[in-house]
């Protein structure tokens, strides 16, 4: 059996608590400027506010590239229209003539 610390803890305890207090310290030390960028962006994507925020955009794609707004350009040569507009857009596509 594990002989017992002053304690009264098996000594692996004892090794295993200095074990995790020495890996909680080096967590805890100054991090570089890249890991701290890295940990805000990797923050900031697992949210739902990125969630909503690519969402708003690409509904936003899709409102110029369609045509919806004709103050602005579409922007993205795809031709989305053919997507929205042709229950058939395979042949629209192929075709380019919506």
């Amino acid at each position: 059996m594990n002989s017992r610390s002053s304690g009264g803890a098996p000594v692996s305890v004892a090794d295993n608590i200095e074990k995790i207090i020495q890996i909680e310290s080096q967590g805890v030390q100054p991090r570089s400027r890249s890991e701290a960028i890295v940990d805000t962006i990797g923050g900031f994507v697992g949210t739902i506010s990125f969630v909503v925020a690519q969402l708003l955009a690409f509904a936003g794609w899709v409102v110029v590239n369609a045509g919806f707004i004709s103050q602005l350009p579409a922007f993205d040569p795809s031709d989305i229209r053919c997507y929205l507009r042709s229950p058939h857009w395979k042949r629209c596509c192929s075709r380019h003539s919506c």
